[in-house]
């Protein structure tokens, strides 16, 4: 018995103030970086949040970037990069319901 506690309290400090500790805050830091990546900005070399969603894309502007021609680049880009998602995002209404709704 004394050997598991000796594993798990350490000689100096217990194991979820070392060990634990260090993989809470580097999974913290990925996590924050995962949602900045998800949610920043789409044209490059913007560091900002995106808020708004580009029409037909993937792709979100933040509030500098929301002019048309960057808008239009950005699907251009999209439809360039990505093209099965570009055919199956942009596909018409009619495709989208099921075979049971006609």
């Amino acid at each position: 018995m004394h050997v598991i506690f000796e594993f798990f309290l350490g000689p100096d400090q217990p194991v979820w103030v070392s060990d634990l500790s260090n993989l809470t805050v580097f999974g913290l830091f990925v996590s924050a970086a995962g949602v900045y990546k998800r949610f920043n900005c789409s044209e490059k070399r913007c560091r900002r949040i995106g808020h708004l969603k580009v029409e037909g894309t993937t792709f979100r502007t933040c509030h500098h970037h929301t002019t048309r021609e960057v808008h239009e680049r950005l699907y251009k880009r999209h439809s360039e990069q990505y093209p099965e998602q570009h055919e199956w995002l942009n596909r018409p209404a009619a495709e989208t319901r099921p075979a049971s709704q006609s």
